[in-house]
């Protein structure tokens, strides 16, 4: 089932002409960060595009975008010319902005994803706490050319991966809440 789009191209035009000139600056930076974000670490550096892989800034636009990117991060703002740079529009009417919607929407949905997990409380397995030693017990015995039984040999090693799934599931949550 495909997930509802937040941020369609339309919509991301409209928002844009709405805006005042306050808040279409942060519309437009914060945006630019998003693509910036998505581009490789030597692209970043590079402020280009070295892969032609439909993430991050187009060839076009990969140098103006990481530097206002980067200056927006770092003045907290956009200047006028950055501004209308992103508002040039297309032959069809589009900001220059829009046509990065597709992305835009990508992040926007993983970002309300990320809002709405649950916290889950999962116990923690430790060396302590986790049945290896029984298990180690099973297989010594089994080794040793004793009987055991081969039901519980089971049920442990299914008790320890069901451990070891909730705490991976935990740690995946917790990162993506927490970045």
């Amino acid at each position: 089932m495909k997930a509802a789009a937040i941020v369609t191209k339309d919509g991301l035009k409209q928002m844009l002409n709405a805006a005042d000139a306050y808040k279409r600056q942060h519309i437009i930076g914060r945006a630019l960060c998003v693509l910036f974000d998505r581009q490789t670490a030597s692209e970043q550096n590079a402020n280009t595009t070295d892969e032609d892989n439909g993430v991050g800034f187009t060839g076009a636009d990969a140098r103006g975008g990481s530097l206002t990117a980067k200056s927006y991060r770092k003045n907290k703002g956009l200047v006028q010319w950055q501004m209308e740079q992103w508002m040039r529009l297309d032959s069809k009417g589009y900001p220059r902005l829009c046509k990065y919607h597709k992305q835009l929407n990508t992040a926007a949905v993983l970002k309300a994803a990320r809002a709405t997990l649950v916290p889950v409380a999962v116990p923690i397995v430790t060396p302590a706490t986790a049945p290896v030693g029984r298990v180690q017990n099973a297989y010594q015995a089994a080794k040793d050319g004793e009987s055991f039984d081969n039901a519980e040999w089971i049920r442990m090693k299914n008790e320890f991966a069901q451990r070891e799934a909730q705490q991976e599931q935990a740690a995946f949550e917790f990162k993506m809440r927490h970045g």
